[in-house]
């Protein structure tokens, strides 16, 4: 008796797949490859089976994939790694050289960070692609459970999405005139007072958060969080720039910048043979 079209079809694919080939001929996969990935080459199989056979979690388990910029430059880039890193998930990361000579055309023809209109970082997880830092920090933290990257407290919470929302949508001068260089050091630099306001604005938020919620370590909110991924790069510019910090600022810049995950992305910025003219002469010493 032949077996009924439904258990035909996943005998073939279990065949298949146990000679180490792809089920299907003329591959063809509407997913171009991304979910999911044998040894064979990229599978088609989703296009023929039935739906419950083309799900990721029966094919198999894929790794996040996360687009980045030159790590010596792109503060987003960094953002969206941290957050990667933080949620314990595998994830495998791409580097994309920003502004090269052909980085207008290369960005449109680029599928990876299409959805984002060539803005990095982009967070690929199967079929989900996710951009922008804050929407990949929320994203993992449906995952893997927001205590992660959020303080239980709800007064500490409230103050750290704050922060890290203003961080996120504010700043533009400390930006423009300093931006992330980590390989750089600047003796003496000359920013302007609007940039200066926001050095002050951000060490009194470092200030209150370490006074009223940093007591568990040595994090603005005492363990390593979602505001801690958000602020790294202003560390770093702090560093690059000389900016004077009070003490206790000092001590928050050093815990994040001797954590494991920031001396990691350090090295390999350091690493790096791209050069980024516009970002190599801004906020020049006296």
């Amino acid at each position: 008796m032949p077996l009924p079209p439904a258990e035909e079809s996943e005998r073939r694919v279990r065949a298949a797949f146990a000679a180490g080939r792809c089920p299907v001929p003329a591959p063809v996969c509407p997913t171009r490859g991304r979910v999911p990935q044998h040894t064979s080459g990229p599978c088609p199989l989703c296009a023929l089976v039935q739906p419950r056979h083309g799900e990721p979690e029966r094919l198999a388990k894929q790794l996040m994939k996360l687009i980045i910029g030159n790590k010596n430059y792109s503060s987003w880039s960094l953002r969206g790694w941290l957050a990667c890193k933080q949620s314990g998930l595998a994830f495998e990361e791409i580097t994309v050289p920003l502004y090269g000579e052909d980085w207008d055309s290369r960005k449109k023809q680029s599928e990876d960070i299409a959805p984002s209109s060539g803005k990095v970082p982009v967070l690929w997880d199967g079929e989900a692609v996710v951009w922008d830092s804050l929407a990949i920090i929320e994203y993992l933290a449906d995952k893997v459970g927001r205590e992660r990257f959020w303080p239980k407290d709800d007064d500490a919470r409230a103050m750290a999405r704050s922060m890290v929302a203003e961080m996120h949508s504010s700043y533009q001068a400390l930006r423009g005139e300093c931006p992330m260089n980590i390989r750089r050091r600047v003796e003496g630099a000359t920013i302007t007072d609007a940039a200066r306001g926001d050095i002050v604005r951000i060490l009194t938020l470092w200030a209150e958060a370490r006074a009223r919620f940093g007591r568990g370590g040595p994090f603005l909110f005492g363990t390593f969080s979602a505001v801690d991924i958000i602020y790294a790069p202003v560390v770093s510019r702090f560093m690059t720039y000389g900016i004077g910090v009070p003490g206790f600022a000092l001590a928050y810049m050093e815990a994040v910048w001797s954590h494991e995950w920031m001396q990691a992305w350090v090295a390999a910025a350091e690493a790096e043979d791209w050069t980024i003219e516009q970002y190599e002469t801004t906020a020049r010493s006296k």
